[in-house]
């Protein structure tokens, strides 16, 4: 039987202001270029360029890849490191009319060249070091040493139109391999157009901290770049030096800043009283934002605008957006309301409205709605619907999964998913995609993976089942090594629990509920009586920041195997430092990732710490990839 509710009208379901989509992103970006050519657009280290030297050197590589036949409907890699150069290959491939496709050259080799022979690159723009990957592929790459030096830096002729791709970007997909994200000029041009009238004041100076395979980097880029700001990139390794970071905050005067609401956390915590005093406007998104999150905010920078926003690949970065005052420290933090390219739907499990304070999962159409997901055609049709409550001819809804309710004054409270998709970190991530990771080790048979929240702030850990094959034998570091050289650090389990049998229910199904109890039977509580003084302050640190019990920590406990992640070693940093009254590094702290290992570190002399110009200049540009993996413990 159809439920038939009683609609409530005054539900804001959309936004009345419809940004125009006649126009491409590559026009606002050259307006602006043309309005302040003197003007600093970019800023990476110690390199700054002008918008008119920042147009010169994308028109390059845009002459440079239409000469080897790139257009419209085309796709290229930008597989580049945080740098000047990203930017230049980004506006450089979207001139030329063809779509860029960020690859992250830090992912596992095997992840590379999965996503780009699935997205069907023409080329890809990389570095000389990462050019044989793709050589496998039967692509040509454009090696960007060889440099653009001959070709022209006057625009080039013809623009893409607005219903042609502007980017794919890759998400976690369940069936085992990253599906992209096909998003048209037009949509990409809503979305920038609704920032630039929903936000008060436009970026001054906008500190990008997204990768550029993440859609939160979309924001930062296009808004900024077509409004006259100064785009500044953060160099690799910027979580490792993060009071530098800091730092750099007051010294380049920069005014907004967007990230996951636990990077803002630690960013927070590290900045001394006025580092942060340039800031107008902080965006938190990725992530539920907590409660403590807020009133922190609002005692460090009592003058800085904080805003929550939603929204998922799909619908083109964001859809609702929430200002968040004082007041919310005491309750769940709502979503807000749809933004200016955005109509929002909840529904039920028959597609049919309801009314506020009845949880529904979200619908969202407008301008922002992304093409599908590329090359998927099926999946396109399930995830992307024909919009039965609009009057817009071919008007579509994209299906989230994602579940909330509306409050009384109309705001959007989000409740969490409706199927397996989590996020680690701020980056949504399909856990059925590590499922078939896992089953594809010869040793594995069946697999299940589920997400808890033992660490506090949103961070999931991530524990898998697995039932191994019969007369093959398989180890807990052998099966993390497998899964690290498949996928990125953020999907590899935190710990893995090796079974001849998964537990099932009446049905046949497999018993997630009694995963856990077999962890549990295989982990007992460890006490802490074996502790020195020193390895139990760390133990209570640990326990403090990850949310987990005292007992369940050990001198041998393996800080990321009990489900610690880079950011969070920022807190253990600051709370280390109280407690012990010494300086320690973050890469001190990878390097000893365990109970016993670091209480000895500290038990040394505060000089063995590099000193901050010995992690600029060496260990702080280094990854925590690499010592991450290296550490992995089998439970």
């Amino acid at each position: 039987m159809i439920h038939q509710y009683a609609q409530a009208p005054e539900i804001p379901r959309h936004n009345d202001t419809q940004p125009p989509t006649d126009q491409t992103i590559v026009e606002l970006f050259d307006r602006q270029s043309d309005r302040t050519p003197k003007a600093i657009a970019l800023v990476c280290a110690a390199e700054r360029l002008t918008y008119a030297e920042l147009n010169a050197r994308a028109n390059r590589v845009a002459h440079h890849l239409r000469s080897l036949g790139a257009k419209p409907g085309d796709l290229v890699g930008v597989c580049l490191e945080r740098s000047a150069d990203m930017v230049v290959a980004v506006l450089g491939v979207l001139k030329s009319g063809a779509a860029y496709v960020p690859l992250a050259p830090e992912q596992p080799e095997q992840r590379l060249e999965t996503t780009a022979a699935a997205a069907g690159l023409c080329t890809v723009v990389t570095r000389e070091r990462l050019a044989g990957h793709f050589t496998r592929l039967r692509l040509q790459p454009v090696v960007w040493e060889h440099g653009f030096a001959d070709a022209p830096a006057h625009r080039p002729h013809g623009l893409p139109a607005p219903a042609d791709l502007a980017y794919v970007i890759h998400t976690s997909g369940s069936t085992g391999a990253p599906k992209g994200v096909a998003v048209e000029h037009r949509g990409l041009v809503a979305s920038t157009l609704a920032r630039q009238s929903w936000y008060r004041s436009p970026p001054g100076a906008f500190l990008l901290l997204s990768p550029l395979s993440f859609d939160s980097s979309v924001a930062g880029v296009f808004w900024t770049l077509t409004t006259g700001g100064r785009l500044v990139v953060a160099e690799e390794g910027f979580w490792q030096r993060i009071d530098e970071l800091v730092g750099a905050l007051g010294e380049l005067g920069v005014t907004h800043l967007l990230c996951v609401p636990s990077l803002y956390r630690a960013i927070l915590d590290a900045a001394p009283t006025g580092d942060l005093r340039s800031l107008d406007t902080v965006i938190i998104a990725g992530e539920a934002c907590p409660a403590p999150l807020i009133q922190r905010h609002h005692t460090v920078l009592p003058s800085a605008r904080l805003v929550n926003e939603y929204g998922p690949t799909e619908s083109t970065v964001w859809s609702t957006a929430c200002e968040i005052g004082r007041e919310w420290a005491d309750g769940p933090v709502p979503i807000g309301k749809p933004v200016g390219h955005v109509t929002v739907y909840l529904v039920d499990e028959l597609l049919q409205l309801v009314p506020q304070g009845v949880v529904g999962e979200i619908l969202i159409g407008g301008n922002g709605v992304a093409r599908g997901y590329q090359g998927h055609t099926a999946l396109t049709a399930e995830r992307f619907v024909a919009d039965p409550f609009g009057t817009q001819p071919g008007g579509r809804l994209y299906r989230t999964g994602d579940l909330a309710r509306y409050r009384e004054d109309g705001a959007l409270e989000f409740l969490g998913r409706a199927d397996h998709q989590i996020k680690v970190n701020g980056v949504r991530i399909e856990l059925g995609e590590i499922e078939a990771a896992l089953t594809g080790h010869p040793g594995i048979r069946e697999a299940v993976v589920l997400a808890s929240d033992g660490a506090r702030e949103t961070v999931s850990q991530l524990t898998a089942y697995a039932a191994t094959q019969a007369g093959i034998e398989v180890t807990v570091p052998g099966l993390l090594a497998y899964l690290t050289a498949r996928l990125p650090d953020y999907m590899v389990p935190n710990a893995c629990v090796l079974v001849a049998d998964l537990p099932r229910n009446g049905n046949g199904k497999v018993d997630r509920a009694a995963l856990p109890l077999l962890q549990r039977a295989d982990t007992p509580a460890v006490g802490t009586h074996a502790l020195s003084a020193a390895e139990r302050a760390i133990a209570e640190i640990w326990a403090d920041v990850l949310g987990l019990p005292l007992s369940s920590i050990g001198p041998d406990r393996n800080f990321f195997d009990a489900g610690g992640r880079s950011l969070l070693l920022l807190r253990v940093r600051r709370l280390i430092e109280q407690r012990f009254g010494r300086p320690v590094a973050v890469t001190s702290l990878l390097a000893h990732p365990t109970v016993s290992s670091l209480a000895d570190h500290l038990a040394g002399p505060a000089g063995q710490e590099p000193d901050r110009a010995t992690q600029r200049k060496g260990g702080g540009r280094t990854s925590a990839r690499p010592r991450r993996r290296q550490e992995r413990r089998a439970r």
